[in-house]
């Protein structure tokens, strides 16, 4: 189907011609497949206004497979921080019941997919099974030998297939409805399978979809906003700046400079400094309910990076890198960040109660620029 503007969207839901909706892995991806997230959270809301919010099994598959990959990661580091905690500090302690209330020895597929089946009943979502009716299969492989999306000309074509059994099996239920479906989907493999059915219409960003099915609450957004913008800088409202402390505490970031040496880093600090007024983004309103509303807004700030690097000589005698000194660097970026407000409707003259704040933002890489091993040193003092 042609690509629609947000105008026509907005008049396709209004008149029932969009009945359904469906998201691909890669939005929950974009919030690390925590299923408490605010904004995966009001997916529930189409239980209420009459329209099927559909999840391909492929997609369920893959959210439940990301989380038990995630959660096995941090049950290993967890394992060994423990033990090696244990050890080092010489407490002979039965790490057996400590394990059990963290759940250490749970099989991380088990908690996953019991993540993934409390957030499918709690949004009402309806799986869209990946065999379809009638011979899918057959379909998927003429497309894939046939170059037709969304299979492409290229050497990785197998990893398309998981889409083109989640795209085929909606649109086949979108047939059987007989009504439009809007996917949410960033992937451009997706878009382009969009543009050749008459039942997907694919638009990139969650947020905004989900506010087309929203009053648009100017009043409140636009409040909010002077509410924030009348705050000082570098001071921030506390439960936003509380929000931004809790979601940096211990954030892992990658970290380059420039040196001549060999190196090796670790992220020791990332604290916000400030958020620039002149870059708060316009409000966009995901979840709209009798006493709240939960919108998602685009900022700007100034965050502070620490990380200590290690830097190392090679020994061209025995073939060994040798350390040779440790520094720590700070610098100061100006990063992107998404913040989801669960704010009162209600409103008492100009102020805003902020009920909830989450922060998300993507992986960051952080560029220290030259950092010189040696600072303090006589400049003529052979170093190795």
């Amino acid at each position: 189907m042609p690509e629609f503007e947000e105008k026509e969207i907005r008049k396709k839901i209004g008149d029932g011609s969009i009945l359904g909706v469906s998201v691909d892995t890669a939005v929950f991806d974009k919030y690390g497949c925590h299923l408490d997230h605010p904004v995966l959270a009001t997916l529930n809301q189409f239980k209420a206004v009459g329209t099927l919010f559909l999840l391909s099994e492929v997609v369920v598959r893959e959210i439940s497979s990301h989380i038990s990959w995630d959660a096995s990661e941090t049950q290993r580091a967890f394992k060994k921080a423990l033990k090696d905690h244990n050890r080092r500090w010489g407490l002979g302690r039965d790490l057996v019941g400590l394990g059990e209330d963290f759940q250490i020895n749970v099989e991380a597929k088990t908690a996953a997919d019991e993540q993934v089946e409390i957030y499918i009943d709690a949004i009402g979502a309806e799986i869209v099974p990946v065999a379809g009716k009638g011979d899918l299969s057959a379909e998927v492989f003429r497309r894939y030998f046939d170059v037709i999306m969304p299979f492409e000309a290229k050497d990785a074509k197998k990893h398309e297939f998981p889409d083109a059994f989640a795209l085929l099996s909606l649109e086949q239920a979108a047939i059987e409805m007989n009504t439009l479906i809007l996917c949410i989907s960033p992937d451009k493999g997706w878009a382009a399978f969009a543009k050749d059915s008459a039942y997907l219409v694919v638009v990139p960003k969650l947020d905004l979809a989900l506010s087309w099915f929203n009053d648009p609450e100017m009043l409140l957004t636009e409040k909010l906003i002077a509410f924030w913008k009348g705050i000082a800088p570098p001071e921030l409202p506390p439960e936003i700046k509380s929000a931004f402390e809790y979601y940096l505490d211990g954030f892992w970031f990658e970290a380059s400079c420039e040196s001549g040496l060999h190196y090796e880093y670790e992220p020791i600090s990332a604290s916000i400094q400030y958020i620039d007024h002149g870059m708060i983004g316009k409000p966009i309103i995901v979840s709209s309910e009798p006493e709240h509303v939960t919108m998602t807004i685009k900022v700007t700030a100034k965050v502070g990076f620490e990380a200590s690097f290690e830097f190392y000589a090679h020994d061209h005698a025995d073939g060994d890198d040798v350390h040779v000194s440790s520094e720590a660097a700070y610098i100061e970026k100006d990063v992107p960040f998404e913040i989801t407000l669960e704010v009162d409707r209600e409103m008492e003259g100009n102020d805003v109660e902020i009920l909830e704040v989450t922060v998300n933002s993507g992986p960051l890489s952080v560029d220290f620029g030259h950092v010189d091993p040696f600072p303090d040193e006589d400049p003529t003092h052979e170093k190795y």
